[in-house]
């Protein structure tokens, strides 16, 4: 609803009119930039709109939402912003080639022309600090950083052309303020395109957040062991993933309710939008799924099955040999069903890149 808020009371259309009426009649570059910025984030606000709408509405072809619509529309904002403002450079640069070959451009800007713009600046700042508040959500990030953009960028203009006009000599100021406004803003978007990025490819979550599952994990059941904590972004959410042991000789139906109750518990955290649970009765040393494992061991094809010597050399750790667990799911499947093993394995609480490791326990 605040998001919503937000985006009405955003609209760009008065600042870009007021921008280029201002551009028209003074013929400042500073103010171009100002008004290109405004104009491209009137798009970029009906892209984020459509991002939102779409990530809270059901499509059975995602049937686990469509949440980083957000990530992938402050992209596409980015991206818009990138060709704008290489036009604005590109027509700063023309200005001050022609100035300085005899064609010095002319401008015409009088003190109404500053108040207008001073009003529009007193707006955007209002408008910055609101979405400041909300910056949990991606698009109130983008928001909160075009307010900004138009802050500055109102100022420079302002700065620009009163030095331009007051100061004939100084004609070079307005082109040159545009030019290095233009610059900032595409340092600023490329800085959010890396952070965006970064947790759509499934950046570690924080430590904070690692804490707030060990506590609540531990303190979840008197019969059940925190084994290993994962935890990463799934765009600006996170998702955990949690291996817990629970006696060898509890029902299934006793084991999946404390399981569930669990999962629940974690997806109430602030910012988990997804819980993973998996139970076990013995510690394992060996990584579960073929991507981690791939990656450790080196390999360049993450999507390959368990390496044959790998197997061999789990089989003889565990005492068996590598067909002798039949179809029952290769190295995992025989250590499950022979009970864990003899070799000492190691537990694990991560994130990202973040280990802990304390030897405990049989391993497969």
């Amino acid at each position: 609803m605040r998001t919503r808020l937000s985006l009405r009371m955003t609209s760009k259309r008065p600042s870009c009119s007021r921008g280029l009426l201002v551009f028209i009649l003074s013929g400042s570059y500073a103010v171009l930039a100002s008004a290109v910025d405004s104009l491209v984030d009137l798009l970029s606000q009906g892209v984020l709109a459509v991002a939102e709408y779409q990530a809270a509405t059901y499509d059975q072809r995602f049937p686990i939402g469509r949440t980083r619509m957000a990530e992938l529309s402050v992209l596409a904002c980015a991206a818009i912003m990138f060709v704008s403002t290489s036009l604005v450079i590109r027509e700063s640069i023309g200005a001050l080639w022609n100035g300085f070959h005899g064609n010095i451009p002319v401008l015409t800007v009088d003190s109404w022309l500053f108040a207008v713009l001073g009003s529009a600046t007193a707006g955007k700042l209002c408008l910055y600090v609101y979405c400041v508040t909300l910056r949990k959500n991606p698009i109130m990030v983008a928001l909160s950083e075009d307010h900004l953009n138009d802050v500055q960028s109102n100022v420079a203009a302002i700065i620009g052309a009163a030095v331009a006009s007051s100061f004939p000599r100084f004609w070079y100021v307005d082109p040159i303020v545009a030019l290095v406004f233009s610059l900032i803003i595409i340092k600023s978007w490329i800085g959010i395109c890396w952070e965006q990025g970064q947790k759509m490819v499934g950046l570690g979550a924080p430590g904070e957040l690692i804490e707030q599952v060990n506590t609540v994990t531990q303190e979840h059941h008197t019969a059940m062991q925190l084994d290993r904590v994962t935890a990463y972004h799934h765009g600006s959410n996170m998702v955990v993933e949690v291996e817990v042991l629970l006696p060898a000789d509890m029902s299934v139906r006793e084991s999946h309710d404390i399981a569930l109750a669990l999962q629940h518990k974690i997806e109430a955290l602030d910012t988990v939008e997804r819980a993973y649970v998996h139970v076990d009765y013995a510690r394992r040393s060996l990584e579960e799924h073929k991507v981690e494992r791939n990656l450790k061991l080196g390999e360049r094809d993450v999507m390959k099955p368990l390496p044959e010597a790998l197997e061999t050399l789990g089989s003889a750790l565990l005492g068996t040999s590598p067909t002798a667990a039949g179809d029952d799911g290769g190295l995992a499947g025989r250590a499950a069903s022979s009970g864990g093993g003899a070799a000492e394995g190691l537990q694990h609480s991560r994130s990202g890149n973040a280990t802990a490791e304390a030897p405990t326990g049989p391993q497969r």
